[in-house]
């Protein structure tokens, strides 16, 4: 996935239960790639607290 400008991933997983003893778990096995800032966010069953994730982005040159 690239993302650009605006770009945001919100991953909610394990929808079909509500968070307390919900074990679901998830993987990704593809690049993801979005822009700088806080544009990444996971929830974890229906009632889920949102969590969000700041991107930092690094390009390095000679």
């Amino acid at each position: 996935m690239n993302g650009s400008g605006t770009a945001k991933l919100a991953l909610k997983y394990g929808q079909d239960a509500v968070a307390a003893g919900n074990t679901s778990t998830y993987n990704i096995h593809a690049p993801v790639n979005l822009p700088a800032g806080n544009n990444f966010s996971t929830q974890q069953g229906s009632d889920g607290t949102l969590i969000s994730y700041t991107v930092k982005n690094h390009t390095f040159s000679k």
